[in-house]
């Protein structure tokens, strides 16, 4: 049976991915959350871009360098203290993976302060740029569990949303 990147790198999809849409979502909706969302404050859209991207990019290769990590000291400890495991996952090829699930998920929130840099209302199409990274995580996971659709949409969904409004409602605290 022929496997998929999708099947293969199905745990790495899922945590990069995730991570990189609420964290980076973070960075967007504490500014919006503390009254400084671009047009319509004294701080520019370039401020929200800056951490975004700064976030993005650092965070998704720490990512990687976690999982690398995690999965070497798996191994070793297994290697030592277990004789019959063997090394069944990639610790480069799974870091990549996550690294780059990261990355790609973790762009769209910020897709609207790019495309939209004048827009008052770049913060509002940003919640559903976010909303559809989740979606679309929810229908990959969909596809690799085969799940019943509606529980792997809403898990994603929801758990997702949840971290989303915990950013937002964090930067209600720091109005600047």
């Amino acid at each position: 049976m022929k496997t998929s990147p999708l099947s293969t790198f199905h745990k790495e999809i899922m945590y990069g991915g995730t991570d990189g849409i609420i964290t980076t979502f973070a960075i967007v909706a504490g500014f919006f959350g503390s009254g400084n969302s671009g047009a319509q404050s004294s701080l520019p859209v370039m401020v929200v871009l800056l951490f975004g991207l700064a976030n993005l990019f650092a965070d998704g290769f720490s990512m990687g360098i976690g999982d690398y990590l995690a999965i070497k000291t798996d191994q070793d400890y297994k290697r030592r203290f277990d004789k019959k495991a063997g090394d069944s996952e990639m610790p480069l090829l799974s870091s990549i993976a996550t690294s780059v699930a990261f990355i790609l998920f973790g762009i769209i929130p910020l897709l609207p302060y790019i495309a939209f840099r004048d827009d008052p209302n770049a913060f509002y199409y940003s919640v559903s740029f976010t909303g559809s990274a989740l979606i679309l995580l929810g229908i990959i996971r969909w596809k690799v569990t085969k799940s019943h659709i509606v529980i792997a949409l809403g898990q994603t969904f929801l758990l997702g949303g949840i971290a989303a409004f915990i950013a937002y409602v964090v930067g209600t605290f720091f109005r600047i």
